[in-house]
C-alpha cells in the first residue's frame, strides 16, 4: 500500500493563485515511486495541477500553424502514413501473443487511420507520457525530458500514451489536460486517436513481451480489451 504524498507548499500556493482557495487535496498518484498527481477541490470544481500544466506545455511545444514549414507539414502526413503501414510488422512480431480477432481489430484501425487524410500537425514530443514529466516542486513548474523523438507529426500522436494510460480510468484527468491544452480534439482527431491506440497496443505487446516489460504489455492488452468492448457495443 502506497503512502499518500503531500502537496508541496510551493505548488499549493501556485495552484491557489490560479484557481483560488483550495478546500481539499487528494493524492491520486499511480502506485509508482515517481508518480506525483494531486486532485484539488476548489469551490465546486476539481482540478489536477500536474495534468493541466502538461496540457499547457504541450500546446506551446506543438506550436501554431504558421510555425511549420511546407516540408514539416509533408513530414507530419508521412509520419501518420508510416504508422499505419507499420502495423503489420508489429503483428508479425507479436505472433500468437495477439489472437486472430484482435489482429483484425488492429488492422481495421490501421486502415481507418490511413483513410483519414491530413490531421492538425505540430512539433510532436514523440514520447509524451507521465514518466517523462519532471515537476519542479520548488518553482511549481513542469518540464519534459527525452526529446530525442521530437519531429513534425500529427499533434494527436502525443496523446496516445495518455489515452492508453491515465485517461482510460480517469476522464477528469483528460478534462484537466484539455483545459490546459486550450482546446478539445476534433472528431477526426478522436478517430485518429482511437486508431493510434490500436497500433500502439500491437507495438507494446510485440516489444514488451521479449523485453519483459510487464507494464507496457498490460497497457497493450488493456487497450485491445477496450477496443473490443467498444466494437461489440
Amino acid at each position: 500500500m502506497s503512502i499518500p504524498k503531500p502537496l508541496p507548499p510551493v505548488l499549493s500556493e501556485w495552484a491557489e493563485e490560479v484557481v483560488g482557495p483550495v478546500q481539499a487535496v487528494r493524492d491520486v498518484s499511480h502506485d509508482r515511486p515517481n508518480s506525483r498527481v494531486w486532485q484539488l477541490t476548489c469551490g465546486t470544481d476539481r482540478v489536477f495541477p500536474k495534468h493541466r500544466q502538461a496540457g499547457r506545455w504541450l500546446r506551446r511545444f506543438h506550436g501554431s500553424l504558421g510555425d511549420l514549414t511546407p516540408t514539416d507539414h509533408a513530414d507530419a502526413v508521412s509520419e501518420v502514413a508510416r504508422a499505419a503501414r507499420g502495423v503489420e510488422a508489429h503483428l508479425e512480431s507479436a505472433g500468437d501473443l495477439i489472437d486472430k480477432e484482435e489482429q483484425e481489430t488492429v488492422r481495421q484501425h490501421a486502415c481507418e487511420l490511413a483513410r483519414l487524410g491530413p490531421l492538425p500537425g505540430g512539433y510532436a514530443h514523440g514520447d509524451f507520457q507521465e514518466r517523462n514529466w519532471v515537476l519542479d516542486t520548488e518553482a511549481g513548474t513542469l518540464a519534459m525530458v527525452h526529446l530525442e523523438r521530437a519531429r513534425p507529426h500529427a499533434e494527436v500522436v502525443d496523446l496516445v500514451r495518455l489515452a492508453c494510460g491515465p485517461w482510460a480510468g480517469g476522464p477528469d484527468l483528460r478534462e484537466a489536460f484539455c483545459d490546459g491544452y486550450g482546446r478539445t480534439l476534433t472528431s477526426v482527431e478522436e478517430t485518429a486517436l482511437r486508431c493510434l491506440t490500436a497500433i500502439d497496443a500491437a507495438s507494446a505487446i510485440s516489444w514488451g513481451v521479449p523485453h519483459h516489460d510487464r507494464e507496457i504489455v498490460q497497457r497493450g492488452y488493456a487497450t485491445l480489451a477496450r477496443l473490443g468492448k467498444a466494437g461489440a457495443a
